[in-house]
């Protein structure tokens, strides 16, 4: 198990890109874990004590995994569309993005600093439905929230376009 995900992050770690795990590994992996359980249930004892602290080492691999494959996303390594935790990581990426335009002002804000939004999916937020195209107001971690997961695009402050652009 310890050994799986040490190879993943060896992997990860040597490599530009983010790599491709997939859903199939994903499932040895749970298999691997959930048959270990049970062997070592049967065995009892000392393997029970063995197994618990190979385990919380085990997590504890997972961990560096996740965190350097979110650092890669984020320093905009291009993912695999085939890789399980593809949609995650392009979330983060869109949070970046977020933050990035929110502390540079090229998000339109309102005077108590919520980001401006607007509706790329019907959602509820707030006890209101929200259909496609409405326009409103979001704290920025809500905002960031259902930006990850694409149902509202932040609102361009017009200046900041304008200077970018060139026509200012």
């Amino acid at each position: 198990m310890s050994v799986r995900y040490l190879g993943l992050l060896r992997d990860e770690a040597r490599s530009g890109e983010l790599t491709r795990i997939s859903d199939d590994v994903v499932k040895d992996i749970h298999k691997g874990i959930y048959d270990s359980i049970t062997s070592v249930w049967r065995a009892g004892g000392f393997s029970r004590e063995f197994f618990k602290k190979y385990y919380k080492r085990s997590v504890g691999d997972v961990e560096k995994l996740v965190k350097l494959r979110i650092v890669k996303a984020v320093l905009s390594s291009s993912s695999d569309k085939e890789s399980f935790d593809y949609r995650l990581l392009n979330g983060f990426n869109r949070v970046v993005e977020l933050l990035r335009d929110y502390l540079s002002a090229r998000i339109l804000l309102t005077p108590d600093m919520a980001v401006v939004v607007k509706a790329a999916r019907d959602l509820v937020y707030n006890g209101r439905l929200w259909r496609r195209g409405d326009i409103g107001s979001m704290d920025l971690f809500t905002a960031a929230f259902y930006y990850a997961l694409d149902y509202v695009c932040p609102v361009k402050s017009f200046l900041i376009d304008s200077l970018e652009s060139g026509k200012l």
